[in-house]
């Protein structure tokens, strides 16, 4: 936590210090945190917008699909103005979600519980901005990612495949409080959608995409990964990385 004690007194927001080291936040798990969570924590309004604004200024590294190291953005991109009519954005939508989150929160103490999510949450994004991915939400168990937006980058989908891969490694080997294992379901796919503040104030895409990604991953089986066809022939014949987790569904 010294890390985020620092950069919290950077930014004159020392006094958050404690409470965020007492509820197991660190610089990982605040850019996942909603406006309503920070409200909870006792962040003031114009703090939140504070945090926000710093947020958005934190250097990140960025790697090649592959997982190496490419280069250090200065920032992390803003995201993009756009009309009350929306954008029109070419996205892959990874949509993953944990198995089982219904029997754990009804075994585990509520605390416990809260854990064992924060923990699944911090594995996740991690991964998914290891390969330049975008977390757009986080509904309970369920996280949204964007590759391609904000920031277009070469190789969407195989970068949304990799990252699908190694958030499905990492929690195969997370250990929290005792539960052996967690799993979860990944669904991608690829296609056209509209991000609009008035359509969509939380910064989601509207469309078929999100959708069908949220289709998909409900479809596949626990530690596994179902790719659209479209998804499938954007990344090219044979650019799929061959791995038993993967199944292509013709949608």
């Amino acid at each position: 936590m010294n890390r985020m004690r620092s950069w919290l007194d950077r930014i004159g927001l020392a006094r958050y210090s404690e409470v965020f080291e007492c509820n197991d936040v660190d610089l990982d798990v605040l850019p996942v945190l909603s406006d309503a969570d920070l409200e909870r924590l006792g962040v003031s309004l114009g703090h939140r917008r504070r945090l926000q604004r710093a947020l958005l200024e934190l250097p990140r590294t960025s790697v090649g699909p592959d997982g190496d190291p490419a280069h250090t953005d200065a920032t992390v991109p803003a995201i993009e103005t756009v009309t009350a009519d929306g954008e029109r954005r070419q996205v892959t939508v990874l949509y993953c979600d944990l198995v089982g989150s219904v029997e754990l929160s009804r075994r585990l103490d509520p605390e416990e519980f809260r854990a064992v999510m924060a923990a699944y949450h911090g594995t996740v994004v991690e991964a998914i901005r290891r390969f330049d991915g975008y977390v757009a939400q986080i509904q309970g168990d369920g996280v949204i990612a964007y590759f391609g937006y904000p920031v277009a980058h070469e190789a969407e989908v195989d970068r949304a495949i990799r990252s699908a891969i190694a958030l499905l490694e990492r929690l195969a080997t997370l250990r929290v409080l005792g539960v052996e294992r967690l799993h979860a379901r990944v669904g991608i796919a690829s296609g056209v959608v509209v991000v609009s503040h008035i359509l969509a104030p939380e910064r989601s895409a509207v469309g078929e995409t999100p959708n069908l990604a949220h289709r998909l991953q409900a479809i596949a089986a626990p530690d596994g990964i179902v790719v659209s066809d479209r998804s499938r022939k954007l990344a090219g014949e044979g650019e799929v990385p061959s791995n038993s987790r993967i199944s292509v569904v013709r949608r």
